[in-house]
């Protein structure tokens, strides 16, 4: 009776002032960056449980069932170090990006980064052709050193003969992911976090995994090329984009399409030199059809 006669005091109305408004803004905001830095996790399912713990006690109390409430209450002490222990590594990664970088990976102008994304989508498409499993990943605004420095430092310019060799069979790296991060290829041979989503098409082997499953716990944009059908998708945000045609057309769309748009004033992102380097290719194009055409 006593909880209820409390509930009832929360519930009365007063007017609101502006503490309780911001009040409102920040909880809010907390909630959502929360959701946010747990959606498609293995957190997730943590926090759907920690929920229903939660109304189990809550209603324990409200209908007085004390020894229910005690021994749900007496898990809320140890779960804190629980999540703690279990999920550290969410837990750094959301607190990382909170201070993501505004610039990224590739500096220089439209032609340059030309010259770095040219040789890596040729190798996709050889790669496909023969059927030559291959995983590379762009890093973007949120740092990936951590997993960089698992791997064998490379720290070299992208070339279609570097990424045969790191990914040919035979090669000690071949299992490993490629991580690119400011225009260079710094690490190879890097094992990612595998995805815990269940509900995977069978055909997603190992690679598809681990490319789900960093894009869950990082920003990125990961190209995948399955070793047993050839096919090419990208994943971002846990999940995959559909099967690609293995053109250069179609991997630039997907890419530019995929990748974030942000720019700072005094320098532009990767991701505006990438659009602007793709627009420009395509008005070089049809400048060319022109031509031809009136010739």
């Amino acid at each position: 009776m006593e909880t209820l006669k409390f509930l009832l005091e929360l519930l009365k109305v007063r007017t609101p002032n502006f503490a309780d408004l911001m009040d409102i803004i920040i909880m809010w905001a907390l909630f959502y960056w929360v959701l946010k830095a747990i959606y498609r996790t293995r957190a997730m399912q943590m926090a759907v449980g920690l929920i229903a713990l939660f109304l189990i006690q809550f209603f324990a109390t409200i209908f007085n069932l004390n020894v229910l409430s005690k021994s749900v209450g007496s898990l809320f002490t140890i779960i804190p170090i629980v999540i703690i222990v279990l999920f550290q590594n969410e837990i750094r990664n959301a607190l990382a990006s909170l201070g993501r970088r505004s610039g990224i990976e590739f500096r220089g102008n439209s032609q340059q980064i030309g010259h770095i994304l040219d040789p890596i989508f040729q190798a996709t498409l050889k790669f496909s052709a023969k059927k030559i499993g291959a995983l590379i990943v762009f890093e973007q605004r949120q740092s990936m050193s951590d997993l960089i420095e698992t791997g064998v430092a490379l720290d070299a310019i992208p070339s279609y003969e570097l990424l045969r060799n790191i990914f040919d069979p035979s090669s000690n790296l071949h299992d490993g992911a490629s991580i690119i991060s400011e225009g260079k290829i710094a690490s190879s041979g890097v094992v990612l976090p595998l995805t815990s989503q269940q509900n995977l098409p069978n055909y997603f082997g190992t690679r598809h995994r681990a490319a789900l499953g960093v894009s869950e716990e990082f920003d990125c944009l990961v190209l995948v090329v399955s070793e047993e059908t050839g096919r090419i998708r990208i994943a971002k945000g846990g999940e995959f984009t559909p099967s690609l045609e293995p053109t250069e057309e179609a991997l630039k769309i997907a890419f530019n399409s995929l990748i974030d748009k942000q720019e700072t004033e005094s320098d532009l992102t990767t991701a505006r030199r990438i659009a602007q380097f793709f627009s420009s290719k395509k008005l070089e194009a049809t400048e060319k059809e022109e031509k031809d055409e009136s010739i």
